[in-house]
């Protein structure tokens, strides 16, 4: 029986994997009532603002927000109901090498370039122009923005994101849920919950 898919989030990002996968792997999208603004769909795909209505129509569920908080608590809940992160989605247009590891629940759009010996964890979004070099590792959660450029054996904790036109060094770790901004340049680790930004990237406070 193929995957009834729930897309957690009804935005911008929904509207992208409809757009790149077609609407026939996505049953229903979820999207919190103060944030329905009266939608009923979603580029044709049905909206719901309750959890239980959700797990009726789907058995699989992909993350379909950018926010670190959001994806998190989004997973623990639909985890939480029985649903289950769908096969990972992956553009025929990216190239990936055959020893790539991909998570359940990861979406990779198109002309992406993913190395040899690379690992990718669950529900990870990896969005377009991006190249993935040899031995990376990306954690659960983390989100990738397009044009980004990870050097080999870059290292991606838990629910991580990096910002557009973003690059590493090789070997550089980011913590769990740290943060690059886009256009960085990334010569030295980041720690957990840090936050580097500019060309050579600092490390600064959130919100500075």
């Amino acid at each position: 029986m193929s995957e009834r898919i729930a897309l957690l989030g009804a935005g911008a990002l929904a509207r992208e994997y409809i757009g790149i996968f077609g609407r026939t792997p996505f049953s229903v999208a979820y999207v919190d009532a103060a944030y329905a603004g009266g939608r009923s769909e979603v580029s044709g795909v049905p909206i719901e603002t309750e959890w239980d209505k959700v797990a009726a129509h789907a058995d699989h569920y992909v993350l379909a927000v950018a926010d670190q908080d959001a994806r998190a608590a989004m997973r623990a809940r639909a985890r939480a109901l029985g649903l289950r992160p769908c096969t990972p989605l992956i553009h025929p247009m990216s190239f990936r090498s055959p020893n790539t590891r991909v998570g359940a629940g990861t979406i990779v759009t198109a002309f992406v370039a993913i190395g040899d010996a690379v690992e990718i964890g669950e529900d990870v979004l990896v969005m377009h122009n991006i190249s993935i070099g040899h031995d990376c590792r990306v954690g659960d959660l983390s989100v990738i923005c397009p044009g980004v450029s990870l050097s080999g054996g870059t290292v991606l904790g838990c629910n991580s994101f990096v910002g557009a036109n973003a690059v590493t060094a090789p070997g550089v770790r980011i913590g769990e849920l740290g943060v690059v901004a886009a256009g960085a340049s990334c010569l030295a680790d980041v720690p957990d919950k840090g936050f580097a930004i500019g060309s050579p990237a600092r490390r600064v406070a959130r919100g500075s």
